[in-house]
Parts: C-alpha cells; structure tokens; sequence
C-alpha cells in the first residue's frame, strides 16, 4: 500500500486544497507562527503578501475581502479537511496534526542561483591569493597584505550586497509552486 492510501487525507484531497494559493498562504504562516493566529491577522498578513505591500499600507477594502474569504470559503474548506481548527468565539486559526498529510507536498520554491557556491568560490579564490602572498609566490609577493584583506573583504561585501538586492523583493513571501 502507498503512503497516499495509508494517510488519513487523500493525495487528491491534499492537491485540491493546496491548489488554491491562499489556501497555500494560511497552511505557511500557520506553519511557521507555531501557534493560533486571528483570523483578523492572518487575512491581514495574507492580503498584504498578495498585494505585495506591508500590513500598515492595506486598505480597509483589502483587509475584509480578504477576511471574508478566508472566514467564509478557505477556513472551512481547511477545516473540514482536518488541517486547521477554527474557534468561532476566540476567532483563532491553528494546525493540527493532520496539517503535515498537505504540507509534505508543499515545495518552497528557492533562488535559482548557488549563493553558496558563490561564497565558497570567493573565499577559495581569497584565501589562495591571500595564501600565494603569504608565502612570497612570484607575481603575489608584490601584494601588501592589507590590501589582499581590504580585495577579499570588498569582495564579500560586493557579493553579499548584490545577493540581498536580487533576494530583498518578496523576501517575507512564501512562495510555492
């Protein structure tokens, strides 16, 4: 028997719920919360990933379509799946157990580019350069070290700079699929 016969929510289930993206927003920000949230902030938090703006800059237009949303088809839809529970009194939203059937399909998607692989390069290409002038190798023993550590440095920053602007926009999005 598969893992997807033996689970307590169908793989199809799992996919129908996760198909929709806002459905895929509450799962992560109840996921990585890690504890009951509003539904007033989480329609909150979620139209402003939508709209790609902060909370304080929503319009009051934005924030109750999105709570009517959530608090009218998504919620329930999650709920009667067993992935949240919902409190009417206390208006929380939360996991349950059952959350980890849905969220093992769920695939972050990440940067295409190696950064780590562009870190190490850097730091190999540094520390040879830095090693060669240590030890007086023709062509490197001209090299002062303060500036083989001022070049490897400005390198770093450079790098590190540019990896933040490519990365920054959407930064605190989720974003699956």
């Amino acid at each position: 028997m598969s893992d997807a016969e033996t689970a307590g929510l169908s793989e199809d289930l799992a996919f129908t719920l996760l198909s929709n993206p806002r459905r895929r927003f509450v799962i992560s920000y109840l996921s990585h919360h890690g504890s009951p949230v509003g539904i007033h902030e989480l329609a909150e938090q979620i139209a402003a990933w939508e709209s790609g703006t902060d909370v304080d800059e929503l319009t009051r237009e934005d924030r109750k379509k999105t709570y009517i949303s959530l608090y009218q088809t998504h919620v329930p839809k999650l709920e009667e799946a067993g992935v949240v529970t919902y409190d009417d009194e206390e208006r929380l939203v939360a996991l349950t157990g059952d959350a980890d059937e849905v969220t093992r399909y769920m695939t972050e998607r990440h940067d295409d580019r190696p950064w780590l692989r562009y870190y190490l390069a850097l730091g190999v290409a540094g520390g040879v350069v830095a090693g060669a002038a240590a030890v007086d190798v023709p062509g490197f023993d001209a090299l002062p070290d303060a500036y083989v550590a001022l070049g490897l440095a400005a390198g770093f920053l450079l790098l590190a700079g540019y990896h933040y602007l490519e990365t920054r926009d959407g930064a605190d999005v989720p974003e699956y699929w």
